[in-house]
């Protein structure tokens, strides 16, 4: 069910560059917390948390090679 629901978050991320690893650290404060106030506002249902949380499994299974260390080689389960 997961990996379905990543799939789909990754189908509509397409043809956008996923974030570095720095980008994505530097901003998971951020999406957290605006998933926790999500949920807290009572409208979040389980799906559109699932969802999100998703999308963000998908972005750091794909984060983007740093380009200062390009012998990096990006990190995909999937």
């Amino acid at each position: 069910m997961t990996d379905g629901m990543i799939a789909m978050a990754r189908s509509h991320r397409e043809g956008q560059e996923y974030p570095t690893a720095e980008a994505l650290i530097g901003n998971l404060p951020k999406v957290l917390r605006a998933l926790c106030d999500h949920v807290l506002t009572g409208q979040a249902t389980p799906l559109d948390v699932a969802y999100r949380l998703a999308s963000l499994i998908d972005a750091v299974e794909n984060v983007a090679p740093d380009p200062i260390r390009s012998d990096d080689p990006p990190h995909r389960r999937h």
